[in-house]
């Protein structure tokens, strides 16, 4: 929603103010309820506008906003004590899942830095690290950014600010990068996705387990997690190998396409919420 300091509380007024660029300001006028504005209305306001779930906050400002308390020699001790205490509360009431770092994490020469399924149980209060792609960036790193990821099973995030058909000002990449960056995304068969629904996804598949109960004609698939199953309902897929002597597939009265492994081994994708309860595959002819 923006990336500003809000100074020490929600009182608003005249406040110390560090903008984009890390330049200290101390005549920013703040309305009042400008810090829990911050990260509740702007989940309120995306989902408005996309129609979408978000429960994912980028941090905001520079530095101070998690790690640091000074900025270019200015001491923000009281502003960054409230922010961790409101941030806390926002977390409890479940309105934030997921935290996008407040520092990108991931340079042009360390795209080895993607999040693995051993890791995302220990990311902490910064959240996942981003990579920032700029104009002038080498975009063979973008590609390998995404290919150490999906190697390695794991999950690479970008920030990208603006899409531009032509230059302009401040972060920006040009239309044809970012179609060339989205076309390798697809030709290594990898899901996009808003951070929200990423980070649901990938939490709950580090701890799924799942288990099968084949009888003659159909199959009972059992998904568990162990995350809170009101927070957490993201659907996982499934893959569930079916005998070979069936031609086709279903569930709830929905059509599986069968597909046929490099081995011969005939199987079906199920999307399935974890802790929703036994699902059913039935043979269809």
């Amino acid at each position: 929603y923006s990336h500003a300091f809000w100074g020490n509380d929600d009182d608003g007024g005249v406040q110390k103010y560090v903008d984009s660029n890390g330049n200290v300001l101390t005549s920013a006028n703040l309305p009042v309820g400008s810090a829990s504005a911050e990260i509740y209305a702007s989940i309120q306001i995306i989902e408005e506008l996309l129609g979408i779930r978000a429960a994912a906050h980028v941090v905001p400002g520079i530095g101070v906003a998690t790690t640091d308390k000074v900025v270019n020699s200015v001491t923000y001790e009281t502003y960054y004590t409230y922010y961790r205490e409101l941030l806390e509360e926002a977390i409890e009431s479940g309105a934030i899942l997921a935290l996008a770092g407040n520092t990108m994490g991931v340079s042009q020469s360390s795209v080895n830095n993607y999040v693995t399924k051993d890791t995302i149980k220990s990311l902490g209060a910064d959240g996942v690290a981003r990579l920032f792609v700029r104009p002038s960036d080498d975009k063979s790193m973008w590609t390998k950014f995404i290919d150490n990821a999906a190697d390695n099973d794991g999950w690479a995030t970008f920030c990208i600010h603006k899409i531009s058909e032509s230059p302009t000002s401040g972060h920006y990449i040009l239309e044809e990068d970012a179609e060339a960056l989205f076309k390798h995304a697809v030709s290594k068969n990898v899901w996009v996705a808003n951070y929200t629904e990423a980070f649901l996804y990938y939490t709950e598949w580090a701890s799924a387990k799942v288990s099968a109960e084949y009888e003659e004609g159909s199959i009972r698939v059992t998904l568990t997690d162990d995350e809170d199953n009101a927070a957490y309902n993201e659907a996982l897929t499934v893959k569930v190998t079916v005998p070979a002597s069936w031609a086709g597939a279903e569930v709830n009265g929905e059509a599986l396409e069968v597909h046929t492994a490099d081995n011969g081994t005939q199987y079906v994708l199920v999307n399935i919420v974890p802790d929703s309860g036994t699902v059913t595959i039935s043979a269809s002819n």
